[in-house]
């Protein structure tokens, strides 16, 4: 409602989703890895989870430009398909969701699927998005590839709780308090996107159908598989 009276405005989601993503969810990765009740036993249990992670996003960008190309969908709308098919929101939704269902080992195993998609994502994916991008691009415009900031916290963090660090007891609830709000936050941005959306075109969208058979059919069966 307040997107659609202009009492907030509609760049607003575009800065609260740059606030969770380069800050708040790495305080949360922090808090969540580096707290003294996750240790390395508990991690490499839940190792399967991982490779779950990686496997399914090269599957799903695989299917993406196999798609692209049995449909000849055009460069610009390839590189658009592309990233709605192989990256997660489990930032958004994922991470909230698993909190609320399972508590913090819930957390604690979505974080560990997410460091996988997220190895894929910012690597293989970003680089494929934005050399194909930059084809469309004239020099003056060219993308410059982004620096990940989630994922360089996932590294650091599990290089620091394999060698025994944890989060300083000083810092810990500050962390965690500020890391779960990213729930709220999410839950905000969301809205604010939903209320900018004209759900007439999506039905109108052949792309959309490629989307939901993807996204709906084909990545919850490898998932099955591989678990």
């Amino acid at each position: 409602a307040t997107m659609k009276t202009g009492y907030v405005k509609k760049e607003t989601g575009s800065y609260l989703a740059h606030i969770v993503t380069k800050l708040v969810m790495p305080i949360w990765i922090m808090s969540t890895l580096l707290s003294d009740n996750v240790t390395v036993e508990k991690i490499l249990n839940r190792k399967s989870l991982f490779f779950t992670g990686v496997l399914t996003c090269l599957i799903l960008l695989l299917i993406g430009l196999f798609v692209a190309k049995i449909f000849k969908i055009h460069d610009r709308r390839k590189y658009v398909l592309l990233p709605l098919l192989f990256t997660t929101n489990s930032i958004f939704v994922g991470m909230p969701v698993c909190k609320l269902l399972f508590g913090e080992s819930g957390v604690l195993s979505c974080t560990i699927l997410g460091f996988g998609t997220e190895i894929v994502i910012w690597t293989i994916g970003i680089f494929l998005v934005t050399r194909g991008a930059n084809k469309l691009r004239p020099a003056e415009e060219k993308i410059k590839f982004p620096l990940p900031a989630v994922t360089i916290v996932y590294v650091l963090c599990f290089i620091l709780k394999f060698c025994g660090i944890s989060l300083p007891a000083v810092l810990e609830p500050s962390f965690a308090a500020l890391g779960n709000s990213v729930s709220y936050l999410a839950m905000l941005f969301l809205g604010m996107s939903l209320a900018t959306i004209k759900f007439g075109s999506v039905f109108k969208d052949q792309m959309s159908y490629i989307y939901l058979f993807g996204r709906c059919l084909i990545l919850p069966i490898i998932v099955n598989i591989v678990l």
